[in-house]
């Protein structure tokens, strides 16, 4: 990786570092640096301007640091650090060329490996569940739309029907029109079609007529 990349993913730091600053004012201290002088002009006492920052977060040991530990970034750090053997502490160091002596791949690549693996598995299982709900979601909408409109019934209703408009069904009168309108005044609306019975002078006959030309 060029520095022109390592360059980039160190501002990727920045909110980590502002996520994590215990941590990170820690592991400053431990190296006789206040962090509060980045916060200070020209980097206070310390010099610690944001690219010093940067260099120092990134070259703490990812094992034994707390900022590393803590905030877990451990996939940016692999990005940061690849093929930078010597940025681990000593006891690493010694594990590491002990497990060369055991095995062709050395310590700090097959525990870093180990690490960016587990994140990839995390990222997958996470990108896994996203895709089962973005599924479950497409599956409810097509069934939504596959379902058959409920008709519409194109007769006018019964129960905003004025009196030229109840004249419309075959014998009902101007009479019988306004009996039909007063007696949805004063009793409210009708439930059916059939409950048009209640008001005087209406029979089976003409509430047959009335329900083929209205509905409730």
């Amino acid at each position: 990786m060029g520095g022109g990349d390592r360059g980039g993913g160190r501002l990727e730091l920045l909110p980590l570092i502002l996520a994590h600053e215990e941590a990170v004012e820690l592991d400053l201290l431990d190296k006789g640096i206040d962090y509060r002088d980045y916060f200070r002009p020209g980097g206070g006492a310390s010099r610690l301007t944001l690219r010093r920052l940067l260099l120092i977060v990134e070259d703490l040991d990812p094992f034994a640091s707390r900022f590393w530990t803590e905030s877990e970034a451990f996939g940016l750090w692999w990005q940061l650090n690849r093929g930078k053997k010597d940025r681990f502490a000593t006891g690493d160091r010694v594990l590491m060329d002990i497990a060369g002596g055991l095995s062709q791949e050395p310590y700090w690549r097959l525990r870093v490996r180990q690490i960016v693996e587990a994140e990839e598995i995390k990222a997958e299982k996470a990108a896994r569940i996203r895709a089962g709900v973005a599924e479950r979601e497409r599956r409810r909408r097509m069934a939504l739309a596959a379902k058959p409109a409920k008709p519409v019934d194109p007769r006018p209703d019964l129960n905003a029907a004025d009196v030229p408009a109840l004249c419309a069904a075959p014998g009902v009168g101007p009479v019988l029109a306004r009996r039909v309108v007063a007696d949805r005044e004063q009793h409210g609306p009708f439930a059916s079609v059939g409950d048009v019975r209640r008001v005087p002078g209406v029979g089976a006959a003409k509430a047959a007529a009335l329900g083929e030309k209205f509905r409730v």
